[in-house]
């Protein structure tokens, strides 16, 4: 009789360990990872953020078959913004419905469109953007890219290694842009004791040869342009006419580089001089020779620094939950510095890039030459 009751308290037990099981939702024995992307990949931003979710996607997928990692750990929903803010926010919203791990956002507008929202959350939002001091807001927030708080500085440093007298700047009106000059050209400018005025034009606005003359009518020595790879074409083009495109006479922000890789013709580029990530340094390591071919044999196109840094982005992820088993903050901080496609990686106290770039000028030959010893290439190794 004793042995029928135990046996039934077992019983007992057994069935109701059996029906709290059945009651608790499945939890897979698989982490994995969801990394929501939300840029500009139509419109005229485009030609500089459109290929991050093929560099992103190239790197995961890389990193996962060198490390032997299951891919499928890692989910990317790339969505598109249009560069505008407005939709930026709603595409966040959609992303934060549907539930993500990690945030990459761009460009500024329509980072800054949805950052407060993001800093409430516990996910890290990376950056794809140039805004000088938009990690500083809140600490998790990451950069891992080129931008303007350390492009800012490289502007005086040329025009005062050309011994430059009078300086000309014609920059978009856009409130980082002006933030930038406003921070680091302008007041170094003037501690260098150099005679500068600048230019402030909106979108749409199409009078170049206007500028172009004032430049002239000023007595510019060197040119510093910034805006967008749309606005940087018909300014050249502008200050060529009035013969102001020498060797290096003019100055340009990295977006500049978009033109480089488009069917623009070399000889309207041709002694220009642009602001440069190490990747995009006229020097080519068998790594990242045979990474831009695999690239372009998988999507078609040539990759410029963008995609590049991407790339490394998503090493870096897949990086992370190698060591740490998650893809947080300091899961990807604790890998720099790192030695990528893109280049040196590393970042300061605020999470944000500060590698070291160089200054580029296009012969009239088209052929690109690094000017002066402005950067140490460090090449491509891991």
């Amino acid at each position: 009789m004793k042995l029928k009751i135990a046996l039934g308290a077992l019983l007992l037990v057994a069935v109701s360990i059996a029906v709290l099981t059945l009651n608790q939702p499945s939890v897979s024995s698989k982490k994995v990872h969801r990394i929501a992307v939300n840029l500009p990949l139509t419109g005229p931003i485009s030609s500089w953020s459109g290929e991050y979710p093929n560099g992103l996607t190239m790197g995961i997928d890389d990193a996962c078959a060198e490390f032997g990692i299951d891919r499928s750990v890692f989910e990317i929903d790339v969505q598109d913004n249009g560069g505008n803010p407005t939709t930026a926010l709603s595409v966040f919203e959609r992303h934060k419905l549907s539930g993500f791990d990690a945030y990459i956002s761009g460009t500024s507008d329509m980072s800054k469109a949805i950052a407060n929202e993001i800093d409430e959350l516990p996910s890290p939002h990376l950056l794809a953007c140039f805004d000088a001091f938009i990690t500083e807001k809140n600490p998790n927030r990451l950069r891992l890219m080129p931008n303007y708080k350390v492009e800012g500085p490289k502007y005086a440093q040329y025009a005062v290694k050309r011994k430059a007298k009078r300086v000309f700047s014609v920059i978009l009106n856009n409130p980082a842009m002006e933030e930038q000059f406003a921070t680091f050209v302008d007041p170094e400018l003037k501690k260098a004791g150099i005679q500068s005025t600048r230019e402030v034009f909106d979108w749409g606005f199409t009078e170049y040869r206007l500028l172009a003359k004032k430049a002239k009518e000023f007595g510019a020595d060197l040119v510093l342009i910034n805006g967008f790879a749309v606005q940087i074409l018909p300014m050249i083009q502008a200050l060529r006419e009035q013969n102001l495109v020498g060797d290096g006479n003019v100055l340009c922000v990295m977006d500049f580089i978009d033109l480089l890789y488009t069917d623009t013709p070399r000889d309207q580029l041709s002694g220009v001089a642009f602001i440069a990530p190490e990747y995009e340094l006229p020097s080519e390591g068998r790594v990242k020779s045979e990474w831009r071919t695999r690239y372009k044999l998988r999507f078609g196109k040539e990759p410029h620094y963008v995609p590049a840094f991407a790339y490394d982005t998503g090493y870096l992820f897949v990086l992370a939950h190698k060591n740490r088993g998650e893809i947080g903050k300091s899961a990807i901080v604790e890998q720099l510095p790192f030695q990528g496609i893109a280049g040196t990686i590393s970042v300061d106290l605020e999470g944000d890039f500060n590698a070291k770039l160089g200054f580029v000028i296009v012969e009239p030959s088209g052929q690109l030459r690094i000017e002066g010893n402005t950067i140490e290439p460090a090449g491509v190794a891991r």
